[in-house]
């Protein structure tokens, strides 16, 4: 959502949801154990960010955000 930040016309409002995942695979050394852990996580974020002019192809870009991610469960 486009916004004005820092007297800067071309910068947005950002919001969204968020999705991550997780695997680590664990081995016990001398050991008979070898497990993977999983876990999938969803979230939703804000954040702005704005474009600062550089050249005619090039832009700064500076963004700042939030995300929060639900409670999720480890499995092996």
């Amino acid at each position: 959502m486009p916004t004005t930040i820092f007297n800067n016309e071309e910068s947005y409002f950002i919001i969204g949801p968020r999705y991550s995942s997780f695997t680590a695979n664990f081995k016990d050394v001398g050991g008979n154990e070898d497990f993977d852990v999983t876990s999938k996580q969803f979230g939703v974020g804000i954040g702005a960010e704005s474009h600062f002019k550089i050249n005619a192809k090039m832009d700064f870009v500076l963004t700042t955000g939030l995300d929060y991610f639900f409670d999720a469960i480890l499995r092996t």
